[in-house]
């Protein structure tokens, strides 16, 4: 039940902060802090109570997770900078006003 209310948390802060990342870019900061407590339990987990290569695993990938929601979250704040346009795919077909 956790796993899935963190992923439909992290899916539906991303696609918040993608409708206007400029106004919202404090959603990311709730995203990162998510995946780094989730990195530290998991870490946790390995160091104090099983030492099952999994939990080392999923940690590293949590970490991974907070360098790219912060790498990709700034990229696209600077891209909306000079033209938000760019950031909400549009439908194929789709000819702007």
């Amino acid at each position: 039940v956790l796993a899935g209310t963190e992923t439909l948390t992290l899916g539906f802060l991303c696609v918040f902060l993608q409708f206007d990342v400029k106004r919202r870019w404090v959603v990311l900061w709730p995203l990162v802090f998510m995946k780094a407590v989730s990195a530290a339990a998991f870490l946790g987990v390995y160091f104090f109570a099983n030492r099952f290569p999994a939990f080392w695993g999923m940690a590293l990938r949590d970490v991974v997770v907070c360098g790219m929601l912060l790498y990709f979250a700034d990229k696209a704040r600077s891209a909306a900078e000079k033209d938000e346009s760019i950031l909400v795919p549009r439908p194929l077909g789709y000819r702007g006003e």
